[in-house]
């Protein structure tokens, strides 16, 4: 015979289940462990540290795309290589976005890897170790908020690529998520060095009392966990990234043209609204002040991009006006603020650029990696 259900007892466990739900979000939200579990991470301890920032596309099993600085750094190799040994090392940082990092290549194809793989010495006996710190999407500010951290790991010299639409003052939080998911660190940033933001750019200081709950973190406790299973995959492959096979959507293009605005991150701009303010070049002085006050040496660098050495081209981000009115403005205000810098747009040839007019080939990243160290090697001449 069926028993019938007894709604009370029922009820009891319903209560029960749902008071303890509720008591442990308000300890989680209290006690706040993400603050520190953050910083736990079997990279650097039970595995090697990863040699670039997690960026999580094409990857199987998918490797996590780690957007809370703390994590981010604690996974990273930079953390795990301050040891005796660094007063053998000149050790530099090389920041930017998707083509710095590496897209579409394995770690051992990455810029830095190329530089590390050669052991050039400096001529005071110290080899030049390179760290991987660009991370894909074009946001100055990202870029800042991983130098203002990275910075503090002896880093002896800083080279920082850029290109004009990182530069768009507009938008910043879109083009990358760690300036809103990082907001102490980001205000952080801007009481030392003002960078002139909207308000609507701008990231929420703090956090309600539901974003510090076991719900509102649900997803940041994922990511970590996820973080640290990928772990046993980089440990037998060291590599985080599916590598394009045969990717050359520019081969053979010569010339082609753009429209005669620029779109990013919907919105759009032409020659009429268009002006030199709307370029971040406070934020450009705030990366040369943090290394000035770090006693690092900064370099900033145009990136290679394709069709740079095309007079009648337009690459499909942007027109040539575009291009022509920031480098313009951009040597202006390297002389008013003493910037060392190079210009590399066309130190990659068209034919190794692979699915964007920024991503190129294993054998493109070895042309800047050698760039780079001969800049270091033979610094009066020109690159």
């Amino acid at each position: 015979m069926k028993q019938p259900i007894n709604w009370t007892v029922l009820v009891r466990i319903v209560i029960k289940t749902g008071s303890l739900f509720v008591t442990l979000n308000i300890l989680w939200a209290v006690v706040q462990p993400m603050q520190w579990l953050d910083k736990v991470s079997v990279y650097n301890r039970l595995v090697p540290g990863r040699l670039r920032f997690g960026y999580g596309v094409q990857t199987d099993p998918k490797a996590v795309s780690a957007i809370l600085l703390d994590e981010m750094f604690a996974d990273h190799e930079l953390s795990g290589s301050l040891s005796e040994n660094m007063a053998t090392e000149y050790r530099i940082g090389i920041f930017g976005a998707s083509g710095i990092w590496g897209y579409g290549l394995n770690t051992d194809q990455m810029i830095s890897a190329y530089i590390n793989k050669g052991n050039w010495t400096l001529p005071d006996g110290r080899r030049i170790r390179a760290f991987n710190l660009a991370l894909p999407g074009q946001s100055i500010p990202k870029d800042l908020l991983i130098m203002q951290r990275a910075i503090h790991y002896k880093l002896d010299a800083v080279y920082w690529f850029i290109d004009s639409i990182s530069m768009l003052r507009p938008r910043q939080i879109i083009s990358s998520p760690i300036v809103s998911t990082n907001p102490a660190d980001f205000y952080n940033l801007l009481n030392h060095y003002p960078i002139d933001l909207p308000d609507a750019e701008k990231p929420t200081r703090s956090p309600n009392f539901l974003d510090q709950t076991i719900i509102g973190q649900r997803a940041q406790i994922a990511t970590w966990l996820q973080d640290q299973l990928f772990g046993i995959t980089w440990l037998q492959s060291l590599q985080d990234f599916t590598p394009f096979v045969n990717v050359h959507i520019y081969q053979g293009v010569t010339h082609f043209f753009s429209t005669g605005d620029v779109s990013w991150a919907g919105k759009s701009y032409n020659q009429s609204n268009f002006d030199k303010n709307i370029f971040m070049w406070d934020a450009l002085e705030a990366g040369n002040q943090m290394a000035h006050d770090n006693h690092t040496e900064l370099t900033i660098i145009v990136g290679p991009m394709w069709g740079a050495s095309l007079t009648d081209a337009n690459i499909s981000y942007y027109p040539r006006w575009f291009l022509t009115d920031f480098l313009t403005w951009f040597n202006e205000e390297k002389q008013v603020y003493h910037w060392t810098t190079l210009d590399w747009r066309d130190a990659v040839p068209n034919s190794m650029f692979t699915d964007t007019a920024f991503h190129f080939t294993a054998e493109g990243s070895q042309i800047v990696a050698n760039r780079l160290v001969n800049s270091l090697l033979l610094p009066s001449q020109t690159f």
